[in-house]
């Protein structure tokens, strides 16, 4: 029997493999610009690495040994290593949330986390029947291994969000798929500050949907504008949250009146080359990934930068300039303190 360690590497071994003919997707800088431009549309992301990797999960994990607990913060893992979230992060997850009996499935929300910016959500399937495959069984029972494209938050619909996306795989001990869902609310400016009831429609369709539902725990997020000015641009920060899972940072970033296009694209290179600092202003983190929430006739745009956790007393969010010296520095003077 292999034990826990020894099944985590085949399971990492497996998303290198899936990861590795996937392309190397052009920077966040590359993309944003596109984006402020108007180049590119800004659509809902599903990642093509993800779902390679799932598919060679799904063939390799069926011969992993059993007694391995595989949650969801073992998806975030298996993508972002073991730095992937902090040891206190466990304190925030919610367990055991539905069970949902099923004539050839058993369906089950097994965990949930909020983090102030998305809700990751990991479900399981299981066939009742063991003359039944796993996809067989759900098939028969017109259950979703795929996730859900909407979805209910506090009674209200919300079609799924802009950087949101799914991935799937047996579990370690063989007997039922694991889905997980990550749903990036903060796209769509929602934030939830107390638990909030979710509905996820995993069975069936349309009207004639089934709901799993259950209660998530909220989280503080700090929604009290802070603003700085360069010579190009205003910048205000309309919200922040750091937690052991993950860091968020939510900007809008205005062209002055008067400022050349010229200018304005130049200071927005330079916030799409920010990070979170400490009050040294050594750098603690760069953002994994930075999505654009909107944007107008390039005008102004407003984005997300998503950081791995940071551990610090006093964070700061700082974009980049160069010096007369032609160095790359972090800017301190246009600093926003969200810790």
């Amino acid at each position: 029997m292999k034990n826990d360690e020894q099944v985590r590497m085949l399971v990492h071994s497996a998303f290198d493999k899936g990861l590795a003919h996937v392309e190397d997707r052009p920077s966040l800088r590359y993309e944003i610009m596109k984006k402020a431009r108007g180049e590119q549309k800004v659509k809902r992301k599903f990642s093509v690495a993800m779902v390679c990797a799932m598919v060679v999960l799904m063939t390799t994990t069926a011969a992993l040994a059993a007694g391995v607990h595989f949650g969801v913060f073992d998806f975030m893992t298996n993508l972002f290593g073991q730095e992937a979230v902090l040891p206190q992060a466990q304190e925030m997850v919610a367990s055991d949330l539905a069970v949902m009996e099923l004539e050839n499935t058993t369906l089950k929300v097994e965990e949930a986390v909020y983090d102030g910016g998305n809700l990751r959500v990991m479900y399981s399937v299981a066939s009742n029947n063991e003359s039944q495959t796993i996809e067989e069984a759900a098939q028969a029972d017109q259950v979703s291994l795929n996730g859900c494209d909407w979805f209910f938050i506090n009674g209200e619909e919300i079609i799924m969000t802009n950087g949101s996306y799914f991935g799937n795989m047996l579990s370690p001990e063989g007997d039922r798929m694991l889905c997980y869902l990550d749903i990036y609310l903060a796209s769509s400016n929602i934030v939830l500050q107390e638990d909030f009831k979710v509905s996820l429609p995993l069975i069936g369709a349309g009207k004639d949907a089934e709901y799993a539902a259950f209660t998530v725990p909220g989280y503080d997020v700090a929604e009290n504008p802070v603003k700085t000015q360069t010579d190009s641009v205003n910048v205000m920060l309309l919200s922040s949250s750091i937690s052991p899972v993950r860091s968020y940072v939510r900007l809008r970033i205005e062209k002055l009146p008067n400022v050349s296009a010229e200018s304005y694209e130049a200071a927005l290179y330079d916030w799409q080359d920010a990070y979170l600092v400490d009050k040294q202003g050594t750098k603690l983190c760069a953002p994994v990934e930075i999505l654009m929430d909107g944007s107008v006739d390039g005008e102004w745009i407003e984005q997300t930068y998503v950081f791995l956790p940071v551990e610090a007393d006093e964070v700061f969010f700082a974009s980049t300039m160069i010096t007369p010296q032609d160095e790359w520095i972090v800017d301190m003077n246009h600093a926003l303190q969200i810790k």
